[in-house]
């Protein structure tokens, strides 16, 4: 009686959970297997240990930039990986996370990691994990952060076997259109008057392209679609989005809920005011993520996922 078990389980955890307070204990244990693509992937497993029976599984892939299993922002002392990993600890399930190429313990090279590549990073601590007798292999989820979003999607396609897709702040358009709002988003915060607006977003399509230039799946990313991946996957999903995210518009969360449910597979949607593109609360809206004092993922957004994965598991 898995599933019995695990709902008792998460009833008596509830209060932790939504207080956002780590699990009564967890054990962690480290993998290094090898990648498709012939390196070290690194990772670990954080377990909930009050599960006596084998519990479901949700691997977090991080978006863009080069991040390691804790997708740390160090300048500002953020951390998503770590506060995800003890809220589903809390609820009962495991948490798989692993280095990207490149970073951390894992090997390769970060500009080199193609969208495919990392897709293939991520289903192969998937399959390390439904090995292990304490995961339901048949309950293993996957969520996406941003670009991280169109790696899930991508992931759902290659394996149909996932339980679920959490998109958390995950593009809803083509990528060339996400720069253009974005470049201008930036721009508009560096200037004085309307007149400056062309040339300062010009400036800043520049840098934009050449950070392109030195990430491959950047790069790649201008060469998929997230809503024709999102039309193809395999499993139910949710899509959660922040209202006042500069940096994946609102508008994009219906278009790959739209999308999603072109699949055939049932989907959820979720928006919260005032929560910006690190999914924490933030009244103030400010692009420039240096001066906020609350980073704590917000807790509406973490409840409803939870209450989410309580209902596709249960």
């Amino acid at each position: 009686m898995f599933k019995q078990d695990w709902a008792v389980a998460l009833c008596a955890m509830a209060g932790a959970v939504f207080a956002q307070n780590p699990a009564e204990a967890q054990t962690i244990e480290g993998f290094a297997i090898d990648s498709p693509a012939g390196y070290t992937l690194a990772g670990e497993i954080q377990y909930a240990d009050h599960i006596a029976t084998p519990m479901p599984a949700i691997i977090l892939v991080s978006g863009s930039g080069a991040q390691d299993r804790h997708a740390d922002l160090g300048s500002i002392g953020y951390s998503a990986h770590r506060q995800w990993r003890e809220i589903f600890n809390a609820a009962g399930f495991a948490v798989i996370t692993f280095d990207e190429t490149g970073t951390g313990e894992s090997g390769g090279d970060w500009s080199q990691m193609g969208l495919a590549e990392h897709r293939d990073n991520a289903l192969t601590a998937v399959s390390h994990a439904r090995a292990d007798s304490r995961i339901d292999a048949g309950q293993v989820f996957a969520l996406g952060h941003s670009e991280g979003g169109m790696i899930i999607s991508m992931m759902s396609i290659e394996d149909a076997n996932l339980a679920g897709l959490v998109y958390v702040a995950a593009p809803g358009a083509l990528l060339e259109d996400v720069i253009d709002y974005q470049t201008e988003a930036m721009a508009r915060s560096m200037i004085s008057d309307e007149s400056e607006l062309p040339a300062a977003t010009a400036r800043a399509r520049e840098r934009f392209m050449q950070m392109l230039n030195r990430a491959a799946s950047l790069r790649d990313g201008l060469e998929y679609n997230a809503l024709e991946l999102a039309a193809s996957v395999q499993a139910p999903a949710i899509v959660i989005q922040g209202e006042h995210d500069w940096q994946v518009r609102v508008e994009q969360a219906p278009a790959l809920a739209a999308a999603i449910e072109r699949s055939g597979q049932p989907v959820e949607m979720h928006v919260f005011q005032d929560v910006n593109h690190l999914l924490v609360n933030d009244p103030s809206h400010a692009q420039d993520y240096s001066g906020l004092t609350d980073l704590d993922l917000d807790h509406r957004l973490t409840a409803s996922v939870v209450a989410w994965l309580a209902r596709q598991a249960g």
